[in-house]
């Protein structure tokens, strides 16, 4: 059993180290891109303002977009196993419409669940206003919007589910898709984010076990664009408000009924799937997956700003 527990600890702790190199290089990347876009930038349009261009780079989707395929590509390489979008059961597009309005409903569900937590930050002094700009606010430019709808979409399916996913596979099913999403809604660094993204981890996980990392890339591109699109819109037009509401109510409606008219088939999944309380032990006591996880936990809590 010791020995076992070795093993076991040992793999956690190389998943934390290619998560690490992951968000490392995720910043390294950052940071080159950004000064080569403002160099660049300097060069083509001197008459532009300091101030402009280092928004220009800020606000940009270019240094994200390389910031992804390369911290990526470097994982996979430190992995050393290739992504498999193999198909385990064909999804059809009535159940792709299904998936997108449960996951618009679920996310509403969060914001709620959430919403005592935002009220406690402000009784104690602190804001989240920041945090709620930068996990709702559309892109301003159009590298912005190929980044949150196609590239990070990619990127972070391939990441989540494609890598630590698989990597947890071996010690249950269950337990894979629930310590990836505690891992994909640690990434964000952003407490707002945190039970959403957790949430559509969890989603997202099952739909690529379910069917194919495909279809979990394709309804995360379908979420995201839904994002850009009605954040644009309500800016320019009141009817796209209405629209909005009235399809979020529905959303949430219909999330709330779907949860209560299948509560027996998730019991049951559950009881499937339940994680193994000997891995869930390991993976905890991993000193690097500890460690990371708290770091990790510390820089979400970090997005709480002085209101």
């Amino acid at each position: 059993m010791d020995e076992e527990k070795k093993v076991i600890k040992r793999s956690f702790n190389y998943t934390a180290l290619i998560l690490i190199v992951y968000t490392l290089l995720f910043s390294v990347f950052m940071g080159v891109s950004d000064m080569a876009v403002v160099s660049l930038m300097s060069v083509i349009h001197p008459e532009m303002s300091a101030e402009s261009i280092m928004d220009f780079a800020y606000y940009s989707g270019h240094s994200l977009i390389a910031a992804a395929v390369g911290s990526v590509a470097a994982a996979f390489l430190c992995a050393r196993q290739k992504p498999s979008f193999k198909s385990e059961t064909k999804i059809d597009f009535k159940t792709i419409i299904w998936f997108f309005v449960l996951i618009e409903g679920l996310q509403v569900i969060c914001s709620y669940a959430f919403a005592p937590v935002g009220y406690a930050v402000s009784m104690l002094g602190g804001s989240l206003d920041e945090a709620a700009s930068l996990a709702s606010d559309p892109s301003i430019y159009f590298s912005g919007i190929v980044y949150s709808v196609i590239v990070a979409p990619i990127a972070e399916e391939l990441f989540c589910r494609g890598l630590l996913m698989k990597r947890l596979e071996p010690y249950g099913k269950g337990f894979a898709v629930i310590m990836s999403a505690l891992l994909f809604g640690l990434i964000h660094f952003n407490i707002v984010q945190f039970l959403t993204t957790f949430v559509m981890g969890i989603v997202f996980g099952y739909i690529a076990q379910r069917y194919s990392l495909g279809a979990a890339v394709l309804l995360h591109m379908l979420n995201n664009l839904f994002v850009e699109l009605m954040g644009n819109l309500v800016y320019v037009s009141d009817a796209a408000i209405v629209v909005y509401n009235i399809f979020m109510c529905v959303s949430f409606a219909f999330a709330v009924v779907m949860l209560v008219r299948n509560r027996d088939k998730l019991r049951m999944l559950w009881r499937e799937n339940k994680p193994d309380g000997f891995a869930v032990k390991c993976f905890f006591a991993s000193p690097v997956m500890l460690i990371t996880i708290l770091y990790f936990a510390f820089m979400t809590l970090l997005s709480i700003t002085p209101a």
